[in-house]
């Protein structure tokens, strides 16, 4: 019966049904016939099965059921069939996976439209949280997530660890969510539980375009960590000169520093992202703050022997000649890392 319905052999189906096969026999992993012939999309066969009485929500080893076998495939003529048959719409493997999010996940924009008309709860969320706003933002299905709004999701709810679907889709670059959800009202400014909010997911991937909107979508420029991190902190610790650039721009204050003294400039420096650092220098960095230890950017860059952002503060007029607070200059890291 299995290969039957595998490979979609209708007229064969059909007979062994005659004859007396049994319509829900499943194979050594739980695969009854009418979730091989939705996973294969085998419209025929599944009309077939359904016709003949297949037991609808039925599930194998994995949790799978034949409705989302079907969406996981995108298999819309599948999906409708046994949505007409009164599938389980929010059936759920035990990892809290439903059609909806395996819809949302792949992009498949029939099946997401077909469960939703058929009444598909919108937010019901995984164990951690996890909606299929978030699944469809996560893995950049733009049509999916346009459908999930227009059937009301709720834009800012946020998974076990804070985090929201807006955080998702910036994480991840994924533009186009990002720009619906913000045309939703989804909340700009909202942290998860490390501090960390949409602008900085997006200034640490260097993704530009989900920054932008963020910032003309009126988020903080500002808003620190509890840890005294910025957006614009984090873009320069990771040499991301482009989000660098936007903030600036968007008027980030260069000079913010966290409670050890620690700055954009620093970071910049300490990683040899030289184009941020010329980015801070040319936006009026000073360049001679110095951190709790009495470090300042010139001395970071100097003992890592990173020549160009050293060459970038000097030429800014970094004063080569202040001390640490152990005593060390900027001529005598350089003397210690040459004697090395």
């Amino acid at each position: 019966m299995q290969g039957v319905h595998q490979f979609g052999h209708e007229a064969c189906c059909a007979a062994l049904l005659v004859a007396g096969a049994a319509v829900d026999l499943a194979d050594a992993h739980g695969w009854t016939p009418l979730m091989l012939s939705c996973v294969r999309g085998h419209e025929a066969c599944c009309a077939v099965l359904l016709a003949a009485g297949a037991t609808l929500d039925l599930a194998n080893d994995d949790g799978f059921t034949a409705l989302m076998a079907s969406c996981v495939r995108g298999h819309e003529a599948c999906c409708m069939a046994l949505l007409a048959a009164g599938a389980a719409l929010d059936l759920a493997r035990a990892d809290g996976w439903t059609p909806l999010m395996a819809s949302c996940q792949k992009g498949h924009e029939a099946c997401c439209a077909a469960l939703l008309a058929a009444g598909a709860a919108v937010d019901l969320a995984r164990a951690d949280g996890w909606t299929p706003l978030m699944v469809s933002c996560a893995h950049g299905q733009a049509g999916c997530c346009a459908a999930l709004l227009a059937a009301g999701a709720a834009v800012d709810l946020a998974d076990v660890g804070g985090g929201t679907a807006l955080m998702a889709s910036c994480v991840n670059g994924h533009e186009a969510c990002c720009a619906a959800l913000l045309a939703a009202g989804a909340a700009v400014d909202l942290a998860n539980a490390h501090g960390w909010t949409a602008l900085m997911a997006s200034c640490q991937k260097g993704h530009e375009a989900c920054c932008a909107a963020l910032l003309a979508a009126g988020a903080a420029v500002d808003l620190a960590r509890a840890d005294g991190w910025t957006p614009l902190m984090v873009s320069c610790a990771h040499g991301q000169a482009g989000c660098c650039a936007a903030l600036l721009a968007a008027g980030a204050a260069v000079d913010l520093a966290r409670d050890n003294g620690f700055t954009s400039l620093m970071a910049s420096c300490v990683i040899d992202h030289e184009a941020c650092c010329a980015a801070l220098v040319a936006a009026g960095a000073a360049v001679d703050l110095a951190d709790a230890g009495g470090d300042t950017a010139l001395m970071a860059s100097c003992v890592r022997g990173h020549a160009a952002c050293c060459e970038a503060l000097l030429m800014a007029g970094a004063d080569q000649c202040l001390q640490n607070k152990d005593g060390a200059t900027r001529a005598t890291m350089l003397t210690h890392r040459h004697a090395e």
